[in-house]
């Protein structure tokens, strides 16, 4: 059964005008399946972020072995600190701390600022504690044989 688009009667399937109104009866068109999304757009951009993400992990992993390779150990030294427990006047035996006086190429500061900031500034978050504890990593000396 057609169905009329002015005055909704329904006519038979073989008319071709509506018997109410007069109005000719358009045949119904196949429905046809939406085409399909064009993502061609969205490639470049994708790629251009991947390799700006590429390029920045690849900076800030090469900061350590630049680190350790670069630095030139000035003074090394064994220093002990004393330690007092709370509530008491005596002091205890002393905590000794190695402190490493390292000097670094200036370009080598100018050029990973960013990434010395990061591993060494005042915020210790998952990533940032991460990233110290990886610079920490290339800085311990090798193993003894």
């Amino acid at each position: 059964m057609k169905t009329c688009a002015y005055c909704g009667r329904a006519s038979s399937d073989q008319a071709t005008h509506c018997h109410e109104c007069g109005t000719e009866l358009a045949e119904p068109a196949p429905a046809q399946p939406s085409p399909p999304r064009d993502w061609a757009w969205l490639r470049y951009p994708l790629a251009y972020t991947g390799v700006l993400f590429l390029v920045g992990l690849l900076y800030l992993l090469s900061f350590g072995p630049v680190l350790r390779y670069t630095g030139t150990v000035i003074a090394t030294g064994p220093t002990t600190t004393p330690v007092v427990a709370a509530g008491s006047s005596t002091t205890a035996t002393g905590v000794a701390v190695v402190n490493k006086v390292v000097r670094y190429p200036r370009a080598v500061m100018v050029f990973y600022s960013p990434a010395l900031s990061l591993a060494y500034g005042p915020y210790r978050g998952s990533l940032a504690g991460l990233y110290h504890r990886y610079i920490q990593w290339w800085n311990e000396p090798p193993p003894r044989k």
